[in-house]
Formats: C-alpha cells, structure tokens, sequence
C-alpha cells in the first residue's frame, strides 16, 4: 500500500476510476474494435466504408460514459 494509514471510500474510487477513463479514452483502439465487431457481418467493402467512419464516431461518444 502506498499510504497505509489514510482510508480509502467510493470518492477516492471514483475520482480514480475518472481519471482511468480519460487516459482510455484517448487511446482506445476505436476504429480497430469497429472493424472487428464489422468484419463477422461479411457486408460488402462500400458498404464497410460508410457505416465504419459513422460507428467509430458512436463508439466514442459511448465508449467510457
């Protein structure tokens, strides 16, 4: 433990659980998830190109909420 002496409640999980999610946020892999949630539905390439860019924008917005 790095302070062994201090306890540690919901508020200190959840002010550390906000920061995790920042620093996630801004490095999950989104458009590779998409392309893998795609890539079982076998859809056709032109059809991948405009639902991919649409779903990555989604994601981030519900990614982390």
């Amino acid at each position: 433990m790095l302070h062994p002496g201090q306890s540690f409640g919901d508020s200190h999980f959840a002010a550390f659980m906000s920061e995790v999610r920042e620093r996630l946020r801004q490095h999950y892999p989104y458009r590779m998830a998409v392309q893998m949630v795609l890539q079982p539905l076998d859809l056709n390439r032109a059809l991948r190109k405009i639902a991919a860019p649409l779903l990555v924008r989604g994601a981030r917005r519900l990614m982390f909420v």
